[in-house]
């Protein structure tokens, strides 16, 4: 005969292992709503190196060739970039991040704010570097920062030079009121301005652009973590420090793999990423693959907006460079807005997510609209199917539209866990005691 104090036991252990996955749960909620919450992401966007190029001899476990670690016939070390060398040593250095283009700075750039870039599928007799101008109803990061009142600043050496400027002027003309000199970053940080998201590039006089000299642009990235670190800011900051393209400078350890666009094979170039923050693990080194739209992901992520694309929606978002005794990740978002090759928007609903409506980004016709038409099937459920008509949607309908999703997702879910949780542990808790009564 089973002794009483069995199923008391086990009731009790049940209780314990349910109470712990609460209690986790509550942890997250508690780090990402008070003290341990990542409040702005700043990515320094530097010029043209790769991983071998710069950290070739680094040591430490990563996966350097120091033979390619040569510069303008320098031998390049801690002597010659000392602050992204100690930053390196004392937080997270990427050792397998890849660009997302196998071409140059331009549509890297464009994978930065926009997890898409329109190079090399420009209309026919445009020039690769004039594809700024051709963004067909593109959501951007910034589209979504909007969308949810978030910040976000752009420091670049010229408003009208082939950087996030000129990419975001032509993209509806968002980067009015958001973009500033470079030089300015550091006295922005210092007067108490910081933005949830930054992009920084290099000055105008100061950069790593071959053939310029790598030491004083080291000096310079220096200085602006210095004024995050040195700020209240850095509390709850993430800093991304990333080289834009290879820079023609080979690296061991390329990989060809199948371009995202139309499957041809290409080379990915290997380049230096380096996370700076007090919530990641002090000398990592991180060996997951990264590309730039991880960096996307990651902002998407931390602020609870959802992908843009299947590009970013795919990607990860550098979880294992994070301490969880210090700070806990959200889930990442579980549905992008619109189609990476079409750019139209997703009227469909992914599994798992077959009770919410986005279909939303939609917009509904109206008598003032004399757009041209087409009727889309969409799932609204496993079981039940409408028909909408679609027209071209603005801008305000897919921020109204990303905002309300975004805003009613988390709270349900974890109160129907923890009701459910809560309902088993009171079920278990009378069985126990009922087999005791008898």
């Amino acid at each position: 005969m089973m002794p009483k104090s069995v199923p008391l036991l086990t009731a009790l252990i049940l209780t314990v292992l349910l109470i712990s996955v609460i209690s986790n749960a509550f942890v997250n909620v508690y780090a990402q709503q008070n003290g341990n919450r990542i409040e702005h992401v700043v990515i320094i966007v530097k010029e043209n190196h790769s991983f071998d190029n710069y950290f070739g001899a680094f040591g430490h476990g990563a996966e350097g060739d120091p033979s390619l670690a040569v510069y303008n016939g320098i031998y390049v070390n801690e002597t010659v970039i000392p602050n992204l060398w100690h930053l390196a040593e004392q937080y997270v250095l990427c050792d397998h991040m890849y660009t997302s283009s196998p071409d140059m700075s331009f549509p890297n750039h464009f994978y930065l704010i926009a997890a898409w870039t329109p190079y090399p599928h420009a209309p026919e007799g445009v020039h690769n570097w004039s594809t700024a101008g051709y963004w067909p109803s593109r959501l951007t990061l910034p589209d979504l920062l909007n969308a949810r009142g978030l910040s976000w600043r752009v420091y670049s050496w010229g408003k009208y030079g082939p950087y996030f400027p000129l990419v975001m002027t032509h993209a509806r003309g968002i980067i009015k009121g958001h973009w500033f000199p470079a030089s300015q970053f550091i006295s922005d940080v210092e007067k108490g301005i910081l933005a949830n998201v930054t992009w920084v590039t290099d000055t105008d006089s100061i950069t790593d652009h071959p053939p310029h000299n790598i030491t004083v642009a080291d000096e310079l990235t220096g200085e602006e973590v210095r004024a995050v670190m040195n700020s209240p800011y850095w509390k709850s900051t993430v800093i991304f420090i990333v080289e834009d393209d290879w820079g023609r400078f080979k690296d061991h350890l390329n990989i060809d793999v199948p371009e995202y666009h139309d499957g041809i094979i290409q080379e990915w170039h290997r380049v230096p990423c380096i996370i700076v923050s007090p919530f990641v693990k002090k000398g990592y080194i991180d060996h997951e693959f990264h590309e730039f739209t991880s960096i996307v992901k990651f902002v998407e992520t931390v602020f609870g907006l959802p992908s843009i694309n299947q590009r970013d929606f795919l990607s990860d978002y550098f979880l294992e460079a994070f301490n969880e005794s210090s700070l806990m990740l959200p889930s990442p978002p579980r549905f992008f807005l619109q189609d990476f090759w079409t750019g139209k928007n997703v009227t469909g609903l992914l599994d798992g997510w077959l009770s919410i409506n986005v279909t939303q980004t939609v917009t509904q016709p109206t008598t003032e609209t004399k757009t041209q038409t087409s009727t889309t099937t969409v799932t609204i459920s496993e079981t039940s199917t409408t028909t909408l008509t679609q027209t071209s949607p603005t801008v305000a309908t897919e921020t109204e539209t990303i905002t309300h999703i975004v805003e009613g997702i988390s709270t349900d879910v974890f109160v129907v866990t923890v009701g459910v949780l809560s309902a088993i542990i009171i079920i278990f808790s009378a069985l126990a005691r009922k087999k005791g009564a008898s």
